[in-house]
């Protein structure tokens, strides 16, 4: 027998998952709910009012965030969450076969991602909707542990009391990322107004093949893009700001309480900004900005007709303006 055929590990893991919630429903004596989210790390973020919604509509159940590692171990983090199961990325998880086992399975999309347009409301509160919930904006926090703040400290010599802003400049999808001449001149302008120490999370890309490999800033301190979520998150809980494209480390640093800056385009901030923390989003103000939102949606992984005009319009001094604008809401 081919213990390494993908046949045999997705029955290996169809069983390990319905183990697992027998183990759950004798132990805790309560009948279970499934809430399903495994790709995306922003997307899983917000996904935790829906978890927070699901406990508080069905408090006699136990509810059970299934995802895909290693997010199991940042959700692990969130005191809101009573029981989590992290597969393999790509392993789907059984949900007829764990009919007799759950009394409902909840797994959440938006309006695109269901082919039926553009989503016209922040992401946490489409998956609220998606799921037949109250849409409310609050936002569980995320807590790692003092050892893993302090392990992650010594490895990167951070300083206790010192100033840490972090930038995430991707990469991504092409439509989200900002000009690359760009970054140099947001780190020469953070450098002369606040000092202190900048890090630069600078991840390789993960859907398509023709980016270029990440690229360093000069008085930056960059972190691999191979980091583990958790020492990421670490890194990212000790930051005073983090200014960065619309992705998931923008919601991490929410969820972590980070104030954020967030720099957009295709995406309205109004739908992705963190919720219940001090945040801006900046953008053009174009004819075509926005077009996620449209109906069909104009852009995406295959680009853009107007050669992502929108990104490029974003100026130097509106990132300044809304750092400044941040940093004193933080500092009142």
């Amino acid at each position: 027998m081919d213990l390494k055929s993908p046949w045999l590990k997705q029955v290996a893991q169809k069983v390990l998952f319905l183990g697992y919630l027998l183990m759950l429903r004798l132990r805790k004596g309560k009948r279970l709910i499934v809430l399903e989210r495994t790709s995306g790390l922003g997307d899983i973020i917000c996904c935790l009012p829906a978890y927070q919604a699901l406990k508080q509509k069905f408090p006699d159940h136990l509810v059970i965030f299934a995802t895909a590692k290693p997010y199991d171990q940042l959700l692990k983090c969130c005191k809101e969450i009573d029981a989590v199961y992290g597969a393999p990325p790509g392993q789907p998880f059984p949900q007829e076969k764990a009919a007799w086992l759950v009394d409902r399975h909840y797994e959440p999309h938006t309006s695109d991602e269901r082919k039926q347009g553009g989503q016209k409301m922040h992401l946490a509160h489409a998956f609220l909707n998606d799921c037949g919930l109250p849409v409310t904006d609050w936002q569980p926090r995320i807590s790692i542990p003092a050892h893993d703040q302090e392990s992650a400290a010594r490895r990167f010599d951070l300083q206790p009391g010192e100033t840490i802003i972090a930038i995430h400049s991707g990469r991504t999808w092409p439509v989200r990322e900002l000009p690359q001449e760009r970054w140099p001149e947001i780190v020469r302008e953070l450098k002369g107004h606040f000092g202190g120490r900048i890090i630069h999370f600078c991840t390789p890309a993960q859907l398509s093949d023709h980016h270029q490999p990440a690229y360093d800033l000069q008085d930056t301190q960059l972190i691999p893009g191979n980091f583990d979520i958790i020492n990421t998150a670490a890194i990212l809980s000790q930051c005073r700001l983090l200014i960065g494209i619309d992705s998931g480390l923008l919601h991490l640093a929410g969820a972590l309480a980070i104030p954020t800056v967030g720099v957009f385009g295709a995406v309205n901030p109004q739908y992705r900004l963190p919720l219940g923390t001090p945040t801006k989003g900046v953008h053009a103000t174009l004819p075509c900005s926005f077009c996620h939102h449209e109906t069909p949606i104009k852009h995406w992984s295959t680009g853009c007709p107007h050669d992502i005009q929108c990104m490029k319009e974003i100026s130097v001094a509106q990132v300044m303006e809304a750092v400044k604008s941040v940093l004193a809401q933080t500092s009142n």
